[in-house]
């Protein structure tokens, strides 16, 4: 039978109230109690009692002494009287009722602080129990987490497991010493691939670089060409303006005509000499 540490209802606790050894707890009370009620009742009886009358002197003896007269018999007591108790059973028999009583209060002292520190133990265990508690339910926690990460993990394998079993149950595939060797190959072209294309990048690059040289050498050309050219005209224009000045008008045309630098494309009398002696001739 699995036992219960639940708290009990409010009857049931009665019951249990109820069904304790009050009788023994209660024995020693009870006993003093009755011992109380004999004295009481003792002296309530000597109270009303009335008092012994003393004895009737009947004649003195010879020494003095009273006797009583001669009657045939010894006196007895009357019908109605009772003997007493014993008081020294009585008085020991009290003395021990105190003494259990003391002992029953000292035993009941005894157990109230017993059970004081009892409950102090148990509030002390059970904060030891709830802390342990409150540290079980947090381990639990993480690892259900673990659990439900490695069960996840194991289905993934699974997963892999299967794609792997049908992977492997295809007859096209080959064997792996020879996809090691194929992989060896493709990562040597790939090396030797990737070499090339650094070669042709440098030379890209020294191509580019010879092709932006030309390039500047030839607007240096260009610019200095141009500068040769403008400086030429500049100083065929300030030519025709002194020779226009110093010449006649009627015939500064002429003169100019016959004086001035030879352009290309024109003919004149006064053409520069070819190689051979002659002189450009119009026609």
């Amino acid at each position: 039978m699995a036992s219960s540490w639940d708290a009990l209802a409010e009857k049931d606790e009665n019951e249990l109230h109820k069904q304790r050894l009050l009788n023994v707890e209660a024995k020693p009370f009870k006993r003093i109690t009755d011992r109380l009620s004999t004295l009481h009742g003792l002296a309530s009886s000597r109270a009303r009692q009335p008092p012994t009358p003393p004895p009737e002197n009947h004649g003195d003896g010879a020494d003095g002494t009273t006797t009583a007269p001669a009657t045939g018999g010894a006196q007895t007591p009357p019908a109605s009287a009772k003997p007493g108790p014993d008081m020294a059973q009585l008085k020991q028999d009290i003395t021990l009722d105190f003494a259990a009583f003391v002992s029953n209060i000292e035993r009941l002292q005894l157990l109230l602080t017993a059970n004081v520190k009892q409950r102090a133990l148990y509030t002390e265990k059970r904060g030891r129990i709830l802390a342990t508690e409150l540290q079980l339910r947090e381990s639990n926690l993480q690892l259900r987490a673990q659990l439900e990460q490695a069960r996840a993990m194991l289905a993934q394998r699974r997963r892999f497991d299967e794609l792997a079993d049908q992977i492997t149950r295809k007859p096209a595939l080959r064997p792996r010493a020879e996809q090691a060797t194929n992989l060896a190959k493709l990562e040597e072209e790939i090396a030797s691939l990737e070499a090339e294309s650094e070669t042709y990048a440098a030379t890209w690059r020294e191509r580019r670089d010879q092709f932006a040289r030309i390039m500047d050498e030839a607007m240096r050309l260009r610019r200095q060409i141009r500068d040769e050219k403008e400086e030429n005209e500049r100083r065929e224009g300030m030519d025709d303006g002194d020779d226009q000045m110093d010449t006649p008008v009627g015939g500064a045309h002429a003169d100019a005509e016959c004086n001035q630098t030879p352009r290309p494309g024109l003919a004149s009398g006064n053409a520069t000499p070819r190689p051979d002696g002659g002189n450009t001739s119009a026609g």
